[in-house]
């Protein structure tokens, strides 16, 4: 079973900017790079007012968390390099943006 791979983050755009998040994704089907994880999870929820698929649930630490489904593909082969650093620092960027 995969683990849910998990970070800290700090929003770097929109009404949100300098909020620490907790950031959760999965790899998408062991073939990252190529297909980039598709799940965005967050804890606690924000949500970015896109609509589309999200969850909510809570984890064995009794944390909340959204889960969003923001697959990246509409700039995925355009970034530089498909590499995680430009998955946060482009995507999840982008996100958040828009609040």
């Amino acid at each position: 079973m995969v683990e849910l791979i998990t970070f800290e983050y700090a929003i770097e755009t929109g009404s949100r900017k300098g909020q620490l998040v907790t950031i959760g994704i999965y790899p998408q089907d062991g073939n990252f790079p190529e297909h980039p994880p598709h799940w965005v999870h967050v804890s606690p929820p924000i949500d970015d007012g896109r609509g589309g698929s999200t969850q909510h649930y809570r984890d064995a630490r009794d944390r909340e968390w959204l889960i969003m489904s923001r697959p990246p593909e509409d700039i995925w082969d355009q970034l530089p390099e498909k590499h995680m650093r430009y998955y946060i620092s482009e995507h999840l960027a982008r996100i958040w943006g828009s609040l």
